[in-house]
């Protein structure tokens, strides 16, 4: 299939699925449609059942103090967090210090302004996007550097998240003034074989954050979304195309209904939009070998909510993140990453304190563990991470 081929399809595609009152057949029927079991008026506060649930605190000591955290990859055996003092500290999966990525620096194998980084699975290596030297660094597991990787032209990107499958490297970016792509599409020598706009956004003066996590990676490629849009792309060796369609109750807030300017944030487009009984899309997507995760922004009462799909049958459920639950059932936690096996949520310590001494176990061994888990905290502790893995 040639790309330019593809891209047309997209585009087509594209103002089909995101611009409509509530989904409907696609065009293409090789996409898939996710049928809702329920409404956005009518969201299951009642969290998903769960195989089991890990509770993982990360070791805290004088030299290991994780700020607020920015970004979280996950693989088998380790756990990667980024916080916003552009560190990049390696746990291993019961929460012990293992070691630093680099550090910052103008000399060899030292970045001086960590970006977007993600884990290379064909070389086993953590691969940084340092953003003032445009190159990718990549970093063993360990910490030691590796090798530059490929060079890109700074003027291309403002980079949130990136994620890499075979050979290829897909970079997500803010929305800023210089019309920057939302995606641009890398191959092994640094060149842009796809990039697709923010179509109809535009800001003045700063950089707009669209997504910290926009990009999920399966084992067929990456799949990622779009602002204001209810379809989920995939992403596969050079080429893009729709791959889901998730069915929603609401009319879709469109391009037309987003006015950007200095005194109206996206935050405050979804708040209005959500006063106007619209819907804005969703805003981070997750993926196991079983299910897909989207969370969405603003919904009644301006709490956050999510989409859980099951990928075995093409049917999801809106759920709401419901923290008036939690003394009686395991909370589920807004979501941050995924191992492919698990849906994981890093939650602070200071926001678990309140929980201490008020929850009632009731004979369940996962709401135990949690209880026991709390229990244990201080407020300066480092963050815990919580497991999920779902029937």
């Amino acid at each position: 299939m040639k790309i330019q081929f593809v891209i047309i399809s997209v585009l087509i595609l594209l103002v089909v699925s995101c611009n409509k009152n509530k989904t409907s057949q696609p065009v293409d029927a090789s996409i898939t449609v996710i049928k809702s079991l329920n409404s956005q008026e009518e969201l299951s506060v009642i969290p998903p059942s769960f195989d089991q649930v890990t509770i993982v605190p990360l070791e805290t000591n004088d030299d290991v103090l994780v700020g607020d955290i920015e970004q979280i990859q996950v693989n088998d055996s380790l756990i990667f967090v980024s916080d916003w003092n552009r560190k990049l500290f390696v746990f291993d999966k019961q929460g012990r210090f293992r070691n630093m990525i680099g550090s910052r620096g103008n000399g060899p194998g030292e970045y001086r302004a960590l970006g977007a980084f993600f884990i290379d699975d064909n070389s086993n290596e953590i691969v940084i996007l340092d953003q003032m030297k445009s190159t990718f660094l990549k970093y063993g597991f360990d910490g030691k550097f590796h090798s530059n990787g490929v060079r890109i032209d700074n003027s291309q990107i403002d980079p949130e998240c990136a994620s890499s499958h075979g050979d290829f490297i897909l970079l997500n970016n803010s929305i800023t003034p210089e019309n920057t792509a939302a995606y641009r599409l890398y191959n092994d020598k640094g060149e842009t074989v796809f990039s697709k706009q923010y179509y109809g956004f535009s800001v003045s003066d700063y950089a707009l954050l669209f997504s910290i996590n926009p990009i999920a990676k399966v084992d067929d490629g990456l799949h990622f979304i779009m602002p204001l849009c209810d379809t989920v792309f995939q992403c596969k060796d050079d080429y893009v195309i729709p791959k889901y369609i998730i069915e929603h109750s609401k009319k879709m807030a469109t391009i037309e209904n987003y006015k950007m300017n200095n005194e109206q944030t996206i935050t405050g487009f979804e708040i209005q939009s959500v006063k106007d009984g619209l819907f804005t899309g969703f805003r981070d997507i997750f993926e196991t070998d079983r299910h897909i995760l989207l969370n969405y922004g603003w919904i009644s009462g301006y709490n956050s909510g999510y989409f859980l799909v099951d990928k075995k049958t093409d049917i999801g459920l809106y759920y709401l993140y419901d923290k008036e639950s939690i003394f009686s059932v395991m909370p589920f936690f807004r979501i941050n990453a995924s191992d492919g096996k698990n849906f994981v949520s890093i939650v602070p310590a200071y926001q678990l304190l309140p929980f201490k001494g008020k929850i009632d176990a009731a004979n369940d061994e996962n709401l135990e563990k949690f209880k026991t888990g709390v229990e244990n905290l201080d407020e300066e502790d480092n963050p815990v991470l919580f497991f999920y893995k779902l029937k």
